[in-house]
């Protein structure tokens, strides 16, 4: 195994172990602790990070995603009228233990999305505020 393949193994074990939450944070905490400056991509880690997730979780691990798919998609019904867009570890099919699903939604008023929301049980409702074409959209991450 190169440098680079154990620097993406041992960052994609704290990803999973949830020592930290960031890929960056992951790959520079896996190269200093062999000793190292090779960084591999996100993709070589999220790579590592499936495998490991298969290794532990095993069958369990689809089960899981059908659910957490079935549950995004009754919330995407909900928020139709946002332009809901699924992304991370469920749209990818690769969600472990403790992933949570999330959903981009456009909304001008990002209160009413959570309003809509009432019967979901929320990790987080994030604003974020950008412009396109020189209008100001709002977006919560969910």
């Amino acid at each position: 195994m190169s440098t680079r393949e154990q620097v993406a193994r041992e960052a994609a074990r704290l990803l999973y172990n949830r020592t930290v939450k960031e890929y960056k944070d992951a790959k520079e905490m896996a190269a200093s602790s062999l000793g190292t400056r090779a960084l591999p991509s996100n993709f070589e880690v999220a790579e590592e990070l499936d495998k490991i997730t298969e290794e532990r979780e095993g069958l369990i691990r689809l089960s899981r995603l059908m659910e957490m798919r079935q549950i995004a998609l009754r919330v995407m019904n909900a928020l139709k009228d946002n332009d809901p867009t699924l992304i991370g570890s469920v749209w990818r099919g690769t969600p472990r233990m403790g992933s949570d699903i999330d959903i981009v939604v456009y909304s001008e008023n990002w209160r009413e999305v959570e309003k809509k929301l009432g019967e979901y049980i929320l990790a987080s409702a994030m604003p974020v505020e950008f412009t396109v074409n020189g209008v100001p959209l709002g977006a919560v991450h969910i």
